[in-house]
């Protein structure tokens, strides 16, 4: 991206993110898509960038592991419904 204009708008890009993995996941056949994915990604573009966790269904929390938001250390700590005892940890830390 030229002259870094995402930076300008960090939801938007967290959500073309988010979009663009789960679009792969599609292709290669790894992930069957449901109807409320991309309803899902607007709320997590906001708390991606405004929080310091996320709380999301276990494939929400997948597909934002595995995608390229993964490499950037600001992400905040992401936990699966499935992951209570990180959740747990996870909020006893930040008190």
């Amino acid at each position: 991206i030229q002259h870094h204009e995402w930076e300008r708008t960090p939801a938007l890009f967290v959500h073309s993110s988010l979009c663009a993995q789960l679009e792969w996941d599609y292709l290669k056949g790894s992930r069957k898509g449901r109807s409320n994915d991309y309803l899902d990604f607007s709320r997590l573009a906001v708390a991606l960038n405004d929080t310091d966790v996320v709380f999301c269904d276990h494939s929400m929390a997948s597909l934002i592991r595995q995608s390229s938001l993964a490499k950037d250390s600001s992400l905040p700590e992401i936990c699966s419904f499935r992951e209570l005892g990180k959740a747990i940890d996870c909020l006893e830390s930040r008190l």
